[in-house]
């Protein structure tokens, strides 16, 4: 595997998103890294490696469809831990099969889902920073602001994260495949709908999923991104990011 098709702006959106650390992160910077981190260069190849022989955009939605259902499986080491059993528990019960191993590879499926996601906006040039709180505002804000709106009120979103998370994530699974539908000859009022929906119901997840990593796994964006960012980036140098048909997103490691 080769980084040839990588070029000079891309390197510095990869290097400057991760100089930035958890703390000072922003979506603009995450959303510029993951995009240079798939980039297609001369030869057809992406710098990860063949993607299964699909178009970027498909390759993208196929994942995210992936990578949700992955936030409801059993794990595959420790069985006696159920994501679906997790998420759905409220956040002020103790789940009974906790353990340290499986609880890292159920976080590890919110920052690949986030991966896909903004990966997906940006094809359809979406910038997600201007709905999440601006252009600089970092993810540790970010996280911040929807643990406040979460507590507020009732703050039934705070101890009910997994059923917000799953609402959120429904509509937004029904924007991506309404921007994949025909738009009638010269609908440009239709394109830019669907575009606005795809990008409010993205930030609506995102915050969701924010909510969700605070309240039940003590971690958030920031945290869950930072690290994202970093694991890709370091598969890609080893060669583990595939196996021996393409892509290889399993988590390889406890």
């Amino acid at each position: 595997m080769s980084d040839s098709g990588r070029n000079e702006q891309q390197w510095r959106a990869i290097d400057t998103a991760l100089a930035a650390g958890a703390d000072c992160l922003t979506p603009d910077m995450y959303q510029c890294a993951v995009v240079a981190q798939v980039q297609t260069d001369t030869a057809e190849r992406w710098p990860l490696g063949p993607i299964e022989r699909v178009s970027p955009v498909r390759y993208m939605v196929k994942g995210l469809f992936e990578e949700y259902a992955e936030t409801f499986e059993r794990d595959q080491i420790v069985p006696s831990y159920h994501r679906m059993a997790k998420l759905v528990l409220p956040s002020y019960l103790e789940y009974p099969f906790d353990e340290p191993g499986a609880i890292k590879r159920n976080i590890k499926e919110y920052g690949d889902l986030s991966w896909y996601l903004f990966n997906i906006a940006a094809s359809h040039r979406i910038n997600l920073a201007e709905s999440l709180g601006g252009r600089t505002a970092t993810f540790r804000e970010i996280d911040t602001m929807a643990r406040t709106q979460a507590m507020e009120a009732s703050g039934l979103a705070w101890r009910l994260p997994g059923h917000n998370y799953v609402f959120h994530a429904t509509e937004l699974l029904q924007a991506v495949v309404e921007m994949g539908e025909p738009l009638p000859a010269g609908n440009v009022e239709l394109f830019l709908k669907r575009r606005d929906h795809l990008a409010q119901r993205a930030s609506n997840l995102l915050t969701a999923v924010s909510v969700l990593l605070q309240s039940k796994f003590d971690t958030g964006l920031a945290d869950v991104l930072y690290g994202n960012l970093v694991k890709v980036e370091e598969r890609a140098a080893t060669g583990t990011t595939l196996n021996a048909v393409g892509d290889d997103r399993e988590l390889r490691t406890a």
